[in-house]
């Protein structure tokens, strides 16, 4: 017996004539002696698309430190999941660590030791529907730039070297530094900017860029 899905009602793209051949190959099939059964998988695909498009988990990996403004994000958490769903990962350790675990929305928030394997942090940057950048003097944004790296879009505060990736890239939202009020407005657009994000950090961060940038400077160092 053979199951046959088709496009899934309309939602798989397919180039033309693609199922019009299948079908012709299965009454090939069926004229052989076996038996073709046109079926479903039996779910709403339209739920499941929609669920690919909701925040689920937005995440920090770093130092818990006071520089970063992690209260800030804290007090803003309540109001960012009922309106999104979304669920705050922390991954991390440093002083601040029991204040922000002692704080009243503490409970709620997924904690995640320090991760050492340079691998594990890869992947937990990858997992995450959107990095948040949270602290407002970064001279550079190293952790940012790994997030894009890893296809994830950034929510930063609009101070620091963050909003000069997310400008340049395209993939990322800017909160008032401080507010915790304007982060609570926060959309959920925001998932949909994981290929830009990826696409900036080959552009502008792969290897090759940066050397090439670097040497440029030794060159125009060494000219007479």
């Amino acid at each position: 017996r053979v199951g046959w899905l088709g496009d899934l009602g309309g939602h798989l793209p397919t180039e033309p004539g693609v199922i019009g051949l299948c079908e012709a190959a299965l009454r090939d099939v069926a004229g052989l002696g076996c038996v073709v059964e046109p079926t479903a998988l039996g779910f709403d695909h339209e739920r499941v698309w929609r669920a690919f498009m909701t925040l689920r988990a937005m995440g920090f990996a770093g130092r818990f430190a006071r520089e970063k403004q992690l209260d800030v994000v804290l007090d803003a958490w309540p109001a960012v999941e009922r309106a999104t769903g979304a669920r705050l990962v922390m991954a991390g350790a440093g002083p601040m660590e029991p204040a922000l675990r002692a704080h009243p929305y503490g409970s709620r928030v997924c904690w995640i030791p320090f991760q050492q394997d340079r691998g594990a942090l890869a992947d937990l940057l990858a997992s995450f529907d959107v990095y948040l950048s949270a602290g407002p003097i970064e001279t550079f944004g190293l952790a940012a730039v790994e997030s894009l790296a890893s296809g994830t879009p950034l929510l930063s505060p609009d101070s620091g070297a963050v909003p000069e990736h997310i400008a340049a890239s395209g993939a990322g939202r800017l909160y008032r530094t401080g507010e915790s009020g304007s982060l609570a407005l926060l959309r959920s657009d925001l998932v949909t900017l994981g290929r830009q994000a990826r696409t900036f950090a080959e552009r502008e961060h792969g290897w090759d860029t940066v050397f090439g940038k670097l040497f440029d400077v030794y060159r125009s160092v060494l000219k007479p």
